[in-house]
């Protein structure tokens, strides 16, 4: 139970990285 947990943290703390990654990636192609 709380391998899945921390699963959940890890994967919804890359998917913020990701769309921080992207949002960048937007502000610099304007």
């Amino acid at each position: 139970e709380f391998k899945r947990t921390r699963g959940n943290i890890i994967s919804m703390r890359e998917h913020a990285e990701l769309l921080h990654s992207v949002r960048n990636d937007i502000n610099e192609y304007k």
